[in-house]
């Protein structure tokens, strides 16, 4: 079990971003926010080229297909897409959300990308014979409950051709002060990235979890589970 974090949650805190009741426009811009975010804090771009990207431009396919699962704000597939494109491969990127408000803002994000669709609905219940080269996730991970974690890295497993890659926080009293710091200056903004990102270090993993949730997967498929700056904990499992 998750040893969560003993901060108090302060009462703006319990509005929070996936919830149905919140306000669809500070939704959408937090979604719009994500792009910055994920930029500059995920880590996101460098563990995607040193994973997912170094394995593609290596491999000699010109075709090939993706999932991102909780897409978000699409800035993650858009950014794959186009680093796939300037190196002469046809990426197809499948964006997976099962938030309705948060696919229709998919849908109008990815209109002048060709190559990107939008599936709407839930991870567990994809079906493992429409399978992908690629698996990939951003803070993805700590909105699973710790009953479902091990079901849903082995539905990567069973989705994957050749890779799939999780990148998701890392809990730590550091991490959540930090952000906590960084953030200062919008905490009383329109939009949930404060909030979000204060929570969701609280409901985070440690690599030391994370093992025990690979445990039951096939022994052909590689696991790599590492930390990386700046407060990042990402999982990597290679098809063999």
């Amino acid at each position: 079990m998750k040893n969560i974090l003993t901060f108090r949650i302060r009462s703006e805190e319990k509005e929070q971003m996936d919830s149905q009741s919140t306000d669809p426009q500070k939704l959408f811009r937090t979604l719009n926010r994500f792009q910055l975010t994920n930029k500059w804090l995920s880590s996101s771009r460098r563990i995607l080229r040193k994973t997912i990207l170094n394995d593609l431009f290596q491999s000699g396919l010109t075709k090939a297909s993706l999932l991102d699962v909780g897409a978000g704000g699409g800035d993650i597939a858009i950014w794959l897409y186009l680093e796939a494109e300037s190196k002469g491969i046809e990426l197809e990127i499948t964006c997976l959300e099962n938030d309705p408000r948060v696919a229709d803002f998919l849908r109008e994000k990815i209109k002048p990308y060709t190559g990107i669709r939008i599936y709407e609905g839930n991870f567990l219940d994809l079906n493992v014979s429409n399978q992908y080269d690629y698996v990939v996730s951003n803070h993805f991970l700590h909105h699973i409950s710790s009953k479902d974690l091990t079901s849903v890295i082995q539905k990567c497993e069973s989705l994957s051709k050749r890779m799939f890659m999780h990148n998701d926080l890392y809990r730590s009293k550091l991490s959540y002060i930090l952000f906590w710091l960084l953030t200062l200056p919008i905490s009383n903004s329109r939009e949930f990235t404060r909030i979000d990102g204060l929570l969701s270090i609280r409901r985070s993993f440690i690599p030391e979890e994370l093992k025990d949730f690979t445990k039951d997967l096939n022994q052909k498929t590689e696991i790599q589970i590492k930390r990386a700056i700046p407060g990042r904990v990402f999982l990597l499992g290679k098809l063999t």
